[in-house]
């Protein structure tokens, strides 16, 4: 079997490859490094599952909303953490507190509500004061639910992110 090191992957050096082997330096935890060999599936299982795209979710109302409507988000994943931005439009019926849900890019069933976590904000007007939300998960659901209050009575934009955990 041919040995390679790490700096001679190229782009010829492709998963179905079979009977490479790469060579990789391996710390015991002092400072003393072995050198472990192993095939690219093995050294691709080291590495996080890593993603990045764009989704538009869908956007649910569950309280004191005339309507609301989501943008083309954007999403990135890391390992088992998604974390997610974008921006919304949300028109309240009266002042006070709005719930909403989102839906995820990428699935997950909650078994708390933390989750998932973060905040959003809308935007100032010189005639208004803003709205805020926190977001949360919605336990046993793909979704996330923004508890939030405002005073705007128009449509207004929303801004927000989230992280959440894939379960």
């Amino acid at each position: 079997m041919a040995l390679k090191k790490i700096t001679d992957l190229d782009a010829a050096t492709t998963p179905e490859e079979t009977g490479n082997l790469f060579e990789i330096a391996q710390d015991d935890g002092g400072g003393n490094f072995s050198s472990k060999k192993m095939s690219l599936a093995q050294l691709l299982a080291l590495f996080p599952t890593l993603a990045s795209g764009t989704y538009t979710p869908t956007f649910t109302i569950l309280a004191n909303l005339d309507s609301g409507s989501s943008y083309l988000c954007m999403y990135t994943r890391v390992g088992n953490v998604v974390t997610v931005w974008g921006t919304l439009l949300v028109d309240a019926t009266a002042s006070g507190n709005v719930r909403f849900y989102l839906s995820l890019p990428i699935s997950s069933t909650f078994a708390s509500t933390k989750d998932a976590s973060g905040t959003a904000q809308g935007l100032f007007t010189s005639t208004s004061n803003v709205g805020w939300s926190v977001v949360y998960a919605d336990i046993g659901n793909n979704r996330v639910l923004f508890n939030a209050q405002t005073n705007v009575l128009t449509n207004n934009q929303w801004f927000f992110s989230f992280s959440y955990l894939v379960l």
